[in-house]
């Protein structure tokens, strides 16, 4: 009986895999780890220091091989040069470390890498600090960088990543998305931002944390249904029995 009761409860409370998950994505944090000669050797930048990346397995997601995907930006500031930190997701718009120019140590910044999202414009493009992010195996190997197919949507078409950015497939062979801000040097950086991956934008940006779907609300009532019986029943063999 008390078998049955837990086998009740644990059908009851059953609820679908997630659609979506946020994370911090730390102001030192490097988009992906590199080694000469080794892992990712043809994709080099800065100094090496900072932390490595903020990396969401495709599970934790609730995104599928092939399946779509999207990474949304939801708070927080950093800073390239130590506390207080006091800019948003685009790092710093305007100024001159962007795209391929490099920064003050005089390696390349992440957004070597991403051609697709260079721009001349002086407004637009990837700044120092920018949210970035790549596609990689379950090594840390890369498998893809975002392209100008990834659009920004905003709503309003504005440059940079305004709100978040998605696509209608993963790339093949890749099972996870790796976090991480567009610098040189890491170790003075401040800060965090919020992002939230998931398998479109409505998972990220649809307050349903905790909300079971219809099918799981007839779960649950199901399983405390047969809960409810399995207790009355257990109280009326103990009052047969005394």
């Amino acid at each position: 009986m008390v078998r049955g009761l837990a086998l009740a409860l644990a059908l009851g409370m059953a609820l679908p895999a997630s659609a979506s998950v946020t994370v911090s994505v730390d102001g030192k944090s490097r988009p992906w780890n590199w080694d000469a000669g080794s892992l990712n050797d043809a994709y080099q930048f800065g100094v090496q220091d900072g932390s490595g990346p903020t990396v969401v397995g495709f599970a934790a997601a609730g995104i599928t091989a092939g399946g779509s995907w999207a990474v949304v930006f939801k708070g927080g500031l950093t800073s390239a040069f130590g506390p207080p930190a006091t800019v948003d997701q685009n790092g710093y718009v305007g100024s001159v470390f962007k795209d391929n120019d490099g920064g003050s140590s005089g390696n390349f910044f992440p957004s070597h890498y991403m051609s697709d999202l260079w721009s001349s414009d002086p407004g637009a493009g990837v700044f120092l600090n920018a949210l970035v992010f790549v596609f990689t195996d379950d090594n840390g190997q890369i498998v893809s960088t975002p392209d100008a197919m990834q659009v920004t949507t905003d709503g309003m078409g504005g440059f940079g990543f305004v709100f978040g950015k998605g696509g209608s497939a993963t790339p093949f062979g890749a099972t996870r998305i790796q976090l991480g801000l567009n610098d040189d040097i890491f170790g003075d950086n401040a800060g965090a931002l919020d992002v939230c991956v998931g398998v479109n934008f409505d998972a990220c940006t649809t307050n349903t944390a905790g909300v079971p779907e219809p099918a799981s609300w007839a779960l649950m009532l199901g399983g405390f249904g047969l809960a409810g019986a399995a207790l009355r029943s257990r109280r009326r063999q103990l009052s047969v029995e005394a």
